[in-house]
């Protein structure tokens, strides 16, 4: 049975299409900034373990593209990840992540930053 927020795959397995909207604040030895991200995700997950894998693209702003002399090149930058999470308790989550962001060589300086990110989820 097909829903607009869910594919059921099978008995113990959905899909679920969702957009990620995030927003934070980077510091780097005293140097600081606004990251925004906005894009759309895929989650995989197994009912019998209450765990699923998500993969996502989303287009980034910051608001500074040099850190610590690291030149991202643009403002914009493409951010794209790969991530398992657990529900542990009714929903309560813990997951983890690798994240990777570069600008998709839109400019000819692009270092990139990969990020290993470790949360604590509610899902409202």
């Amino acid at each position: 049975m097909w829903t607009p927020a869910q594919w059921r795959l099978s008995t113990n397995w959905t899909l679920s299409p969702r957009i990620e909207l995030t927003a934070g604040y980077l510091v780097n030895h005293g140097e600081d900034g606004f990251i925004g991200t906005l894009g759309p995700e895929l989650a995989a997950t197994y009912r019998p373990w209450r765990t699923s894998v998500d993969i996502g693209i989303r287009g980034t702003v910051l608001s500074r593209d040099i850190f610590e002399g690291r030149n991202f090149g643009i403002p914009f930058q493409v951010t794209s990840h790969i991530g398992i999470g657990w529900e542990f308790i009714h929903d309560w989550t813990v997951g983890y992540r690798f994240q990777h962001m570069s600008n998709s060589r839109l400019s000819s300086s692009n270092p990139g930053l990969n990020m290993h990110l470790f949360g604590l989820g509610y899902e409202f």
